[in-house]
């Protein structure tokens, strides 16, 4: 071989060594199950929220409550929330369980009327007690079991506010889902090196963009022997009335030893 010929010869293994491999390219549902992963791990979490709804004027209304996950079954979450402060919605109480198959079990109690009422899959688009957030804001929307109801698609990657992400627009993927769902389509940046959205659009069956959400102020949770990056601040904003519910965590704890009778309907009523 000529001394041309090795010459080139080094100069490209030299190259081929030097290059990174490039990771195979995800699709847009695989992402999305990664997403799942990274919001659910096979624990429990307990943390403190504080609640602040704004209204169109800045005027805030600060609400505390205690929130609890159980996701000991990764696929199915349990979770409960009850108010705690103020008095006017101290005692309130919601659980919800997840299930492969039929509709997920939704349960609030509402300690003023002395009763507690299912949220049906037709009433979960309702506002959760007065704030941005509705009931279906509430479940896991995507993932390896309800990622089923949905078909998604990679739009882009981009920079979101400082992260490198990519832009997955989910939609219903069958008439059922449609028909219950409050969102015709979300448009939702994935940040790459965690997997957790950091901004979420939410459009209406009209395809017309009503609320908006900012998760941020991420950091890793650690308890036990598990650790866990989590966001501490949620932002949902509804854009024609300019309302908005900043939620923050606070004082988190994971694998604290969990009672299971709160994710019951019974318990509401008496935890």
């Amino acid at each position: 071989m000529c001394k041309t010929n090795q010459s080139i010869l080094v100069a490209l293994l030299f190259f081929f060594m030097m290059t990174p491999v490039l990771a195979e390219a995800l699709t847009a549902r695989e992402i999305m199950i990664r997403n799942e992963s990274a919001r659910k791990a096979d624990i429990s979490e307990v943390a403190e929220l504080q609640m602040t709804l704004i209204n169109h004027q800045g005027r805030e209304r600060v609400r505390r409550v205690s929130f609890i996950l159980d996701d000991t079954d990764p696929l199915l979450r349990k979770s409960y929330l009850r108010f705690i402060a103020p008095q006017n919605v101290e005692g309130i109480a919601f659980v919800q369980l997840e299930h492969a198959q039929a509709d997920n079990d939704r349960w609030l109690y509402l300690p003023s009327q002395r009763r507690t009422r299912r949220i049906s899959g037709n009433t979960k688009t309702d506002s959760f007690v007065g704030t941005d957030f509705s009931f279906e804001d509430f479940e896991i929307l995507d993932g390896q079991v309800a990622g089923q109801n949905r078909n998604y698609q990679l739009l882009r990657e981009e920079i979101r506010d400082g992260v490198d992400c990519w832009v997955i627009e989910a939609v219903p993927a069958t008439d059922e889902e449609r028909a219950i769902s409050g969102y015709g389509k979300r448009v939702i940046w994935i940040a790459k090196s965690h997997y957790h959205a950091v901004y979420t659009e939410f459009y209406d069956h009209h395809g017309e963009l009503f609320k908006v959400m900012t998760a941020d102020q991420f950091a890793v949770v650690a308890g036990g022997d598990s650790e866990e990056m989590r966001p501490h601040r949620l932002i949902m904003e509804t854009l024609k009335t300019g309302h908005r519910t900043v939620i923050e965590f606070r004082d988190f704890v994971l694998n604290e030893p969990l009672d299971p009778r709160m994710f019951t309907r019974e318990y509401l009523s008496r935890g």
